[in-house]
């Protein structure tokens, strides 16, 4: 399998010519590392400014496409950082407190380096995607001492250019760089820290990199947009764009970037404020197949009783989430077990993150179950125009599912977790789009729909059979929008009160109750508080899987 990693690897380095839509399933889905080092280096990333994450990540990014060696400390992964020494995967650590000696070690590895423009932001995506085909680090006017210092003398600064704006240097981005980099992966990457910790990534696989001001920031430019679209249409359909779309100040917000995507068939996949991918990505195999744990017992029916899955639908397709939040907020929590919850998964994990997602499979307790998270192979809305600006939307759209089914069955996932609309119900028009499309696929046995409720689902008509084999489960309550720090256990009971009572007002009607918990404020904790009251009230708490089971066996039973 490794040899097949490395092929894989050795593809990316291959400029591509071709763009065409008809072989997407061709293509790999992420690209891996191969396997890390047992000695590597560690550096502190969280005391670092803006310049030196810059050099820090873009030589991570260099170093670690040979094999990964270098780890950035950050306080979001350390968890992680323990995970691989408890398993062996790191032997021994050095930890360095400047960027000079790493510089030094491993300058024989670096072509030169590429100073960027301070004063023009825009510079720092240019230099990005340049440093990535030429091997270079990224480095501020300021740091040309301290590289020089350790032996690196090919400099070259973006300002030599004379570029004139930022539409004259991406014309010749596209032009000299792009034809060098690898077309089936994307990444839409702001100027500030949750953005700058994942470019090692980039950097490492030689991918595309952009950003897309929004039509409110000042730095908007119509010209530039329509330079980003026709790199949309200019790649392959169906391919992932890794980063966010929303920043602390400026960017398209989050639906109206994840849908501007979308309608060229390009699906988001959330990695912001956490890093390190060039090396979490060589700690596992992407090829094994998981399996989840099997109950052993299996609840019967009871018609008087109200059935509840508390299901994590809204965060589990960022991959950042999985990585920093997952484990404090809920994997992580002494009560993990004693309810039961279901969690959404992106299949990115396999290819970005394949220990930790192995450590969650083989420490799940049977009150945990995964599903695919909203949409399948990445974050996009399929009933909200996805594909619609593509050459063949349906063939995109068959193939963007068959590819979701391919990576849910090596997940052992069978539950599909769809984003359908903000505030309206399903219609006809997405009924025709689910019918044709998500029901052939054999893998996904249920549909689990919605970020939030929207006006008109009830317990009485939240769940359906869409045919003789595929479920439809609409989700009944919306997120908490209070303040309830998660780790603040003064604010437990406030939490779990406002979930009681949105689950009693949905409870009404029906047996059936798919209840959404949101990441941010629930873990098994506060959840737990939920279970023990409502139980006392004829409710029964069930994992997704069970839930759907029940529906079924009462859907037979009735009608």
């Amino acid at each position: 399998m490794r040899e097949t990693k490395w092929y894989i690897f050795l593809l990316s380095m291959i400029p591509i010519l071709l763009y065409a839509e008809n072989n997407s399933s061709d293509r790999p889905y992420l690209l891996q590392s191969s396997p890390c080092a047992p000695n590597i280096c560690l550096i502190n990333y969280d005391k670092m400014n803006r310049e030196e994450r810059l050099l820090a990540v873009s030589l991570q990014g260099l170093i670690n496409r040979k094999q990964p060696r270098i780890y950035l400390r950050e306080r979001l992964s350390d968890h992680l950082l323990n995970l691989y020494k408890e398993k062996g995967i790191i032997k021994k650590e050095t930890e360095y407190s400047a960027l000079l000696p790493l510089l030094k070690q491993y300058k024989e590895e670096i072509t030169g380096a590429i100073i960027y423009d301070p004063g023009k932001t825009w510079t720092i995506n240019l230099v990005s995607n340049i440093a990535s085909v030429e091997d270079r680090i990224i480095i501020s006017p300021h740091q040309l001492p301290q590289v020089e210092q350790a032996g690196i003398s090919d400099i070259k600064d973006v300002k030599d250019f004379g570029f004139k704006n930022e539409c004259e240097a991406f014309d010749w981005y596209m032009a000299n760089i792009f034809p060098k980099q690898y077309h089936s992966i994307l990444s839409v990457c702001g100027y500030e820290k949750m953005h700058d910790i994942y470019r090692d990534y980039l950097i490492c696989f030689r991918i595309p990199t952009f950003w897309l001001p929004g039509k409110k920031d000042p730095d908007y430019n119509p010209e530039m947009e329509n330079r980003i679209i026709r790199l949309w249409q200019k790649t392959p359909v169906n391919i992932p764009v890794i980063g966010f779309w929303p920043a602390t100040k400026s960017g398209y917000e989050e639906y109206e970037g994840v849908q501007l995507a979308g309608k060229y068939g390009k699906f988001t996949i959330v990695n912001t404020w956490a890093g390190n991918y060039s090396f979490h990505s060589g700690t596992g195999n992407s090829e094994i197949k998981m399996l989840q744990r099997r109950r052993n017992e299996k609840k019967q029916f009871d018609p008087t009783r109200k059935y509840v899955a508390l299901t994590m639908i809204e965060s589990g397709d960022a991959i950042g989430y999985i990585q920093y939040g997952l484990g404090a907020r809920q994997w992580d929590e002494p009560e993990r077990g004693q309810v039961p919850i279901s969690i959404g998964v992106t299949p990115a994990i396999q290819y970005l993150m394949p220990c930790y997602l192995e450590h969650l499979f083989r420490s799940a307790t049977a009150n945990e179950y995964f599903f695919c998270s909203i949409s399948g192979a990445g974050y996009c809305y399929p009933l909200e125009q996805y594909a619609s600006e593509t050459q063949d939307r349906s063939k995109t759209l068959s193939e963007y599912f068959e590819k979701t089914a391919t990576l849910m069955q090596k997940l052992d996932l069978s539950i599909l977790g769809l984003y359908s609309h903000p505030n309206r119900m399903w219609d006809e028009r997405d009924l025709h789009t689910v019918q044709n499309y998500i029901l052939p696929q054999k893998q996904i046995k249920s549909i689990l729909s919605d970020m939030g409720r929207c006006d008109g689902y009830t317990g009485k008509n939240a769940n359906d059979m869409l045919n003789a084999n595929t479920s439809v489960h609409h989700i009944l309550t919306r997120w908490s929008t209070e303040a309830w720090p998660y780790d603040d256990c003064r604010y437990d009971k406030p939490a779990a009160d406002w979930l009681i009572r949105k689950i009693r007002e949905q409870g009404k009607e029906g047996n059936f109750l798919p209840v959404m918990f949101y990441s941010w404020h629930y873990g098994p904790r506060r959840l737990k508080i939920v279970k023990d009251t409502l139980e006392k009230e004829g409710y029964t708490f069930v994992t997704l899987d069970e839930f759907d089971r029940l529906f079924r066996e009462a859907t037979n039973r009735y009608n």
